[in-house]
């Protein structure tokens, strides 16, 4: 019989990423473009006329001071590599804010979500405690006392962020015109926040 002589020096890896460089090209090609919200209008006067155009300047003007063409650029690139990319686009002190959100920390039930509309979400997310009780300065109390729910290897690191878990819901009214829509963001212990949803 033969027998095979070893061989010294080869290695038995992918030495070029194809998938990676794939997905570059693509992000690279395709964000480049940045596409715009226009609002027309159908037979309308000068004056609705008018409107539309503000609009699509207000809408350009909040893209611009969220960099939402940046965070939508990262999300792409998330969907080619996870299957999904997210953008949060929220308020705070009344202000327009646009965030990439990791798809990890999108919570759907997938019963709820089997035809598509889910009614409920959540988002996990890891959080300062100075940032966070400085968002709820009611709270502060709380806060520090929150306990950081940490894995055995950050507690062998440490957890020198000072990071905590907190969890953002939405739930949606059970019918048009309901009022139990729900708005909460909680921690281990407490709600910091608990307010009317029906969007």
């Amino acid at each position: 019989y033969l027998k095979a002589e070893p061989t010294y020096g080869i290695q038995n890896r992918v030495t070029f990423n194809i998938v990676q460089s794939m997905v570059d090209t693509a992000h690279s090609k395709i964000t480049k473009n940045k596409p715009r919200t226009y609002f027309l209008s159908d037979g309308g006067d000068w004056s609705l006329k008018r409107k539309a155009h503000k609009l699509t300047q207000f809408v350009d003007g909040a893209f611009y001071h969220t960099d939402f063409y940046s965070k939508a650029a990262t999300a792409f690139k998330h969907a080619c590599i996870f299957g999904t990319g997210c953008v949060k686009i929220y308020r705070e002190d009344n202000d327009i804010k646009a965030e990439h959100v990791i798809s990890d920390e999108i919570g759907v039930d997938n019963k709820e979500a089997f035809d598509g509309a889910p009614r409920s979400n959540q988002q996990k997310k890891w959080v300062n405690k100075d940032v966070l009780a400085a968002i709820f300065p009611k709270y502060k109390s709380d806060i520090d006392r929150a306990v950081s729910q940490l894995s055995e290897l950050d507690k062998e690191i440490g957890n020198k962020a000072d990071l905590i878990l907190i969890i953002e819901s939405w739930r949606l009214p059970s019918k048009h015109g309901a009022t139990d829509g729900r708005h909460t963001i909680c921690l281990s212990s407490s709600t910091l926040l608990d307010e009317k949803w029906e969007k």
